[in-house]
């Protein structure tokens, strides 16, 4: 004798079921459309090339200030120290805050402390305003779960590989793009260049990036503290 429709469907499972998560994947891929996958992928590229620019002007900082070639050289270190901290103090802030606001105002620090950079008197602001670059230029690090948990179970791959692709190509093209601006231009050019890009990005982020919702409501020492137990628990993690 055929079910009848009122009857529960097997497992405890409605009927409708498979057609609710084929329209949430479906909403992901209307979410994410192309132009906003690469969109996505510039703007990983844009913001991590701002840590390794400033390793190809390190003999430039040192003539232009008149300092010796390492304390120019703490102008790049205090960047990747400070992307350090990033990762740590901020990135957890994408599971409280929706992340268009996170991202807009991530990328609009980081051009303002490109453009503090860029404007630095002596080595000490360069030092500090390079830690302030750094910390902020976590944003691929926020777009990354947040394009994957969109995607949708059949384009999470593609999607997560464009952004990395957008990833590396930012990392391996800012040496030479600091480089070359910086011989032809002067030292500050790079980090002005890079200001004026970043704050001409963020308020198109502040638009376009999906709205999406917190998942979770923890408080911001709860959060830091899920980081440090799953770096704990899994040994994979702290190998890599």
């Amino acid at each position: 004798m055929p079910p009848s429709p009122d009857s529960p469907s097997p497992a405890g499972c409605s009927p409708d079921a498979p057609s609710r998560d084929a329209s949430a994947g479906a909403a992901g891929e209307v979410v994410l459309g192309r132009r906003m996958i690469w969109f996505l992928a510039l703007t990983c590229g844009v913001t991590v090339a701002n840590i390794y620019f400033p390793q190809a002007l390190i003999p430039l900082i040192a003539e232009g200030l008149r300092v010796p070639d390492g304390t120019a050289a703490l102008a790049a270190t205090s960047a990747q120290l400070g992307y350090a901290a990033g990762l740590f103090l901020l990135v957890p802030l994408g599971d409280r805050v929706p992340h268009r606001r996170l991202i807009a105002v991530l990328t609009a620090l980081t051009g303002a402390g490109l453009l503090a950079a860029g404007l630095a008197p002596d080595a000490p602001a360069l030092v500090a305003a390079g830690a302030l670059v750094g910390a902020t230029t976590c944003v691929p690090q926020v777009v990354l779960p947040m394009a994957a948990g969109l995607a949708g179970e059949r384009r999470r791959g593609a999607v997560t590989g464009t952004l990395l692709s957008g990833l590396l190509g930012g990392i391996l093209l800012a040496r030479a793009f600091g480089g070359v601006a910086g011989a032809q231009l002067g030292w500050r050019a790079p980090y002005l260049i890079a200001a004026v890009l970043a704050l001409l990005l963020a308020p198109v982020l502040a638009v376009v990036v999906p709205v999406t919702a917190p998942v979770s409501r923890q408080r911001y020492p709860r959060l830091l503290g899920e980081a440090v137990l799953l770096l704990r628990r899994e040994p994979d993690l702290r190998r890599s």
